[in-house]
């Protein structure tokens, strides 16, 4: 049993160093494009880094979509090996009007509390915050149709294959679901790369976590991952600066209670 545990452990484990090997080739991949991309248009670079100094923002969403793909390649390979791929699950009950309404409550509700609880937080303190939020605004720098294209559609059917699927399926076989679907949370945490974001995809890892267990299908937990993303967009616009603290606090509430009741919803239907 201890052996058993510890293999899967270590696939589970193996498959998330595979995606982290994928973004240093797709690093590798941007910087050889650009610098051939130079080449033909008649220019040149000194080295390696004045190719990514001077085409910085660029060389990040493309590397950001790139290293998707190619994470989205090798788990949905995984994936469609794994024992949650061959379990059956009923896709009328899945998508009936209800369940929509409860995936879209899920996913509305949990985006804008945690979006509340960042600005919140970045009131109080803005330590970690600040780094984010520079971080943020130089990667939504780029080209809006790549970076449209990347948050509502490969960004989460990458993830949800990668964390979800390959993942999540290799440390079920290693610990009770709780357990495996902890520390598939905490692998979800660490690849977003900064404390907030982690701290929010841990949080929402667990949430897709469970509506695939609930579902057996891994369509739900990327349906409620893309509204999530769209509902980030939308509060980043609609989200008024130097809002008081009281009205995010309630504001949070009120996200806090649409996201419980579309959860329990979920929860009690039969699928």
């Amino acid at each position: 049993m201890k052996k058993v545990r510890l293999i899967n452990t270590l696939k589970g484990l193996s498959v998330f160093i595979s995606v982290l090997l994928m973004q240093s080739l797709a690093v590798i991949l941007c910087i050889l494009g650009i610098i051939i991309y130079k080449n033909i248009s008649g220019g040149k670079y000194a080295s390696y880094t004045q190719a990514i100094d001077e085409n910085e923002v660029m060389v990040k969403v493309i590397f950001q979509i790139l290293s998707a793909l190619l994470s989205f390649v090798l788990c949905a390979v995984l994936y469609n090996k794994s024992d949650m791929k061959k379990e059956k699950c009923n896709y009328n009950n899945i998508f009936s009007v209800r369940n929509i309404v409860s995936v879209v409550a899920i996913s509305i509700g949990s985006s804008f509390f945690l979006s509340i609880m960042l600005n919140i937080i970045s009131l109080i303190s803005g330590g970690y915050v600040s780094s984010y939020s520079q971080n943020m605004e130089q990667f939504n720098s780029g080209n809006p149709v790549f970076m449209l294209l990347y948050i509502v559609l490969i960004g989460p059917l990458s993830e949800e294959v990668i964390f979800r699927g390959a993942i999540l399926d290799r440390f079920r076989k290693a610990f009770p679901f709780m357990w495996a679907n902890i520390l598939q949370a905490l692998l979800f945490g660490v690849y977003h790369g900064n404390f907030i974001q982690g701290f929010y995809s841990f949080l929402l890892g667990v949430i897709l976590g469970m509506l695939l267990k609930k579902t057996n299908s891994i369509i739900i937990p990327i349906s409620t991952h893309v509204l999530f993303n769209i509902s980030s967009c939308i509060f980043c616009y609609i989200f008024i600066d130097g809002i008081v603290i009281w009205l995010c606090i309630l504001l949070m509430i009120i996200s806090l209670f649409v996201f419980i009741s579309g959860f329990r919803n979920f929860l009690i239907i039969k699928v």
